[in-house]
């Protein structure tokens, strides 16, 4: 998978512990809605989340599982944007 990260999304990942692996995880198994300015915010909700395929090792999805409770913003040009854990439910 080929993702444009910006120097921005680069620094959050790393402040906030969220590894490229999860990342992909989140754009290719999580939900999108649009925040109403044209960018796309992906998660994956807690019942999605254990359902995430075979896979990977078992040792890769106890790492990953705490990382999946993100969200990825991508702009309207394919990039991300940023990404951040989640504490609020999600209400569309």
């Amino acid at each position: 998978m080929d993702i444009n990260y910006t120097n921005h999304s680069l620094k959050r990942m790393q402040q906030r512990g969220i590894s490229k692996k999860a990342i992909e995880h989140i754009l290719k198994y999580g939900e999108v809605f649009y925040d109403g300015h044209g960018a796309k915010v992906f998660f994956i909700n807690k019942k999605n989340r254990n359902l995430l395929p075979s896979e990977l090792e078992t040792e890769d999805l106890k790492k990953l599982r705490k990382q999946l409770n993100a969200y990825v913003v991508q702009g309207m040009d394919g990039s991300l944007i940023t990404v951040g854990h989640s504490y609020r439910r999600r209400r569309n």
